[in-house]
């Protein structure tokens, strides 16, 4: 709360200057104040053995203005001057403040997502390169990543094209190297990925309360079909893993358990 001092200086103002009145209270604590003037207790006029203490103010001239305890604290906030009122800190630009500290926040962000994409193209990188763990598959292994660089980096052009920000694409690949043991479900709808020398053929199954979907629902199916039938059995693993449902099966086979969903959600 503000403070003021006390002078010997008599002003005289007129009705019309008064603006509100004000309460001060004496500062005990540079004054020193304490406790120890006593008051005895008067009892049908008559003073009685009982006392109190009260404060015995000094004669410091130091005065605090109680503004909480005042009905018109607006009119002397309004009175007083600003530096009396407001936080000895301040900053010259706050918008400044805020637009340094916004672009420091996005560049760290940038900074980590820069990290975690490097990251991640080196394992694409690696596994690319990795032999394949399957042995005594008779069928051509199409699940094999493409050993050429400029193919691996074709692709992983296209993919970062097709999302829409970066976050998107870590979160793919993350989903893509996930680590988990995938365990077979009761079947909700069924990807049955079967693989010949010549392409990758997509078996779907679809729901028996599809025949009740509009056209643009159908349309938006058949695309998403179409899409799914040039796909690889890796990139059908990637869905799998990407959407959290679970797959089994060897390299020839591939099914992935989605679990039961609406009408609307379901190929």
């Amino acid at each position: 709360m503000p403070s003021i001092t006390l002078s010997d200086e008599l002003i005289l103002l007129h009705p019309e200057d008064i603006i509100c009145s004000v309460n001060i209270q004496h500062d005990c604590h540079k004054g020193g104040c304490k406790a120890t003037q006593k008051e005895y207790r008067m009892q049908e006029r008559l003073i009685t053995a009982q006392s109190r203490l009260l404060v015995q103010h000094s004669d410091n001239i130091h005065f605090i203005v109680n503004m909480h305890a005042l009905h018109n604290h607006k009119q002397i906030r309004k009175a007083l001057p600003s530096h009396l009122v407001k936080s000895s800190f301040s900053i010259a630009d706050v918008a400044s403040l805020r637009r340094d500290a916004a672009a420091s926040i996005r560049s760290k962000k940038a900074e980590q997502t820069e990290a975690k994409k490097r990251t991640l193209v080196a394992k694409i990188s690696h596994r690319a390169k990795a032999p394949n763990p399957l042995k005594g598959a008779s069928a051509p292994n199409n699940d094999a990543e493409p050993h050429d660089d400029s193919e691996i980096m074709s692709v992983h052009e296209q993919v970062i094209n097709s999302l829409e920000d970066d976050e998107q694409l870590i979160d793919v690949l993350a989903s893509a190297f996930t680590d988990q043991d995938f365990e077979s479900h009761e079947a909700g709808t069924i990807l049955d990925g079967h693989q010949d020398s010549s392409s990758t053929v997509l078996h779907v199954q679809p729901p028996r309360a599809s025949e009740n979907l509009g056209v643009q629902d159908q349309s938006v199916e058949k695309q998403a079909l179409q899409a799914l039938r040039s796909a690889t059995v890796a990139v059908l693993k990637y869905l799998c893993r990407q959407e959290k449902v679970k797959q089994s099966g060897v390299a020839q086979f591939i099914y992935c358990y989605a679990p039961a969903k609406s009408n609307s959600d379901q190929l």
